[in-house]
């Protein structure tokens, strides 16, 4: 359900996002965004929520210039880092991020 769904965030921030505005807006990493930024690349699992494809944090990136991108691990939940096939997949997707990246 919704209320149990964010209720972390409710617990952690003082309330619903309605109630706690300026909280919420601190707290969001897509509200600090700037040209800056270093590239910042998403690894998700195919079965989990599409929030976490942080697609509005990718469009923004993309309209400063800034590289980003998004890798989804096939078959995958949310807690995949725990199954050693899908881990090794994500940290192979890292390796290819840092490798291009950090040689800029």
């Amino acid at each position: 359900s919704e209320e149990v769904r964010g209720a972390i965030w409710r617990q952690f921030l003082g309330g619903v996002q309605r109630e706690a505005t300026t909280t919420y807006r601190l707290a969001s990493p897509i509200e600090h965004l700037d040209r800056s930024d270093p590239p910042t690349w998403f690894i998700t699992g195919e079965a989990d929520d599409p929030s976490t494809h942080a697609e509005r944090f990718r469009h923004k990136m993309k309209r400063l210039n800034n590289k980003t991108g998004l890798s989804i691990i096939n078959d995958a939940p949310h807690a995949f880092l725990g199954q050693q096939g899908w881990f090794d997949q994500a940290v192979d997707r890292a390796v290819q991020h840092f490798e291009q990246h950090l040689n800029d």
